[in-house]
């Protein structure tokens, strides 16, 4: 436990030194935390310490995204959108499909910017933004509404063809 509580530590002063405009500083307390987390799940494997993992890999791909790094950022997004799938498989509840929404919109995202990739990253927003509708509809949000019309413009800014409005998730994105 007193390993998991210094993993969200390191996890909270990162965010704050990102904040504070100090990328590096944030980059080295993230990977840090990574580090706790990789350990932990190899030793519990629990879902709850698989969650942990991906929210590491979350912070340190965005902070690599941050930095200028893309293909970096990209293998720790894709590692935590492979944890999520699994874990939304595994569980089935509203948190898990939100953090396959979270994961497949960051994938997405980046993957949209990368030209070779484009085409990959539409498939993900669009799956993003079908899980975004059903969640809309399940669970109780401030922002969900504010995070469909962001994915909606990121589909219209990469997208020759308009988002899908309705419907299930684009499979084999």
């Amino acid at each position: 436990e007193s390993r998991r509580d210094l993993s969200v530590s390191l996890d909270n002063v990162g965010g704050s030194l990102a904040a504070a405009g100090r990328p590096g500083e944030a980059l080295a307390a993230y990977e840090e935390s990574l580090g706790i987390c990789r350990e932990l799940d190899e030793a519990l494997g629990t879902p709850e310490s698989r969650r942990d993992l991906s929210i590491s890999l979350d912070n340190v791909g965005g902070s690599l995204a941050a930095a200028g790094r893309p293909g970096e950022a990209l293998a720790a997004y894709e590692e935590s959108l492979g944890i999520r799938r699994e874990l939304d498989g595994a569980l089935g509840t509203p948190q898990s499909r939100r953090d396959l929404y979270v994961s497949l919109f960051q994938s997405g995202g980046l993957l949209v910017q990368i030209a070779d990739r484009q085409s990959d990253g539409i498939g993900l927003l669009r799956e993003a933004l079908a899980i975004a509708k059903q969640l809309r509809d399940r669970i109780e949000s401030a922002t969900i509404d504010d995070e469909i019309r962001v994915i909606e413009g990121r589909l219209r800014e990469f997208s020759d063809s308009p988002a899908p409005l309705d419907g299930e998730p684009v499979v084999g994105a």
